[in-house]
């Protein structure tokens, strides 16, 4: 964790872009099971979606814990295609936050695909383009570890 700060100067070098102490704070209270790689995916989201030179603690989104309760109103809050993927395709969410998401649902409704799309509040007719979306992104994850025994 002590090499946070000196990681986010490198990543920001070159990018006209300064993160401040609260910000960098912000990352330090994340665990970052991703290790570098999702600090990096954090760092660059950041930088993306910041309006000014200077980054600050709101414009750093870490993604969720995973051991935290999982409660679908808290990620999705209108459908899966204007909460999730919109927001990746513009990078605003990292492929670290949707894998998160597909695994707390694969989780909830047992390793099944298809019993996901009333959770993320997608029109059945729309499931190949679902799993269309999840396979072009590399998002898709190995439910045979979430079957119910």
């Amino acid at each position: 964790m002590e090499d946070v700060p000196l990681l986010v100067d490198h990543m920001l070098r070159g990018r006209g872009k300064k993160m401040t102490d609260a910000a960098v704070a912000k990352l330090m209270t994340y665990t970052f099971p991703g290790n570098i790689r999702e600090l990096e995916n954090v760092v660059e989201s950041a930088a993306c979606t910041a309006s000014a030179a200077v980054i600050d603690a709101d414009d750093v989104m870490l993604p969720l814990e995973t051991d935290r309760p999982w409660h679908v109103d808290e990620v999705i809050v209108g459908d899966f295609w204007e909460s999730v993927a919109r927001p990746y395709s513009e990078r605003l969410i990292t492929k670290n936050q949707v894998e998160h998401l597909i695994r707390q649902g694969l989780e909830r409704t047992g390793g099944s695909y298809k019993k996901m799309l009333p959770l993320f509040r997608i029109q059945e007719s729309d499931y190949k383009r679902f799993m269309d979306f999840l396979r072009r992104h590399n998002c898709n994850i190995d439910f045979r570890g979430y079957r119910r025994k």
